[in-house]
């Protein structure tokens, strides 16, 4: 089963499509910057290195503002991601 944490081993296209499916359900992507305030430099790194450098300077400054954000509300944004991750079987081996 893949975690949030797992983003740090996927492939460029599965960052893509969790991104994709991100923004269908929240365009601003609000999840994913709250899951990104302490997260792993390498988590990150795979999604910054999937992102136009606009929306990745937004995302940034989203997730500099929420310097003082709750463990409870990292931690339920870390669920939503995972919760997509499943639902999409994104970084499942397929053969």
């Amino acid at each position: 089963m893949n975690t949030f944490k797992s983003i740090k081993g996927f492939c460029d296209e599965q960052v893509q499509q969790l991104l994709r499916e991100l923004t269908k359900v929240d365009s601003h992507l609000a999840p994913l910057s709250t899951a990104m305030v302490g997260s792993e430099e390498q988590v990150k790194s795979r999604i910054f290195a999937n992102l136009s450098e606009r929306a990745g300077g937004l995302l940034q400054k989203d997730i500099e503002r929420l310097f003082d954000v709750s463990t409870e509300d990292i931690e339920i944004a870390k669920a939503t991601i995972e919760e997509t991750i499943q639902k999409f079987d994104i970084g499942a081996d397929k053969e």
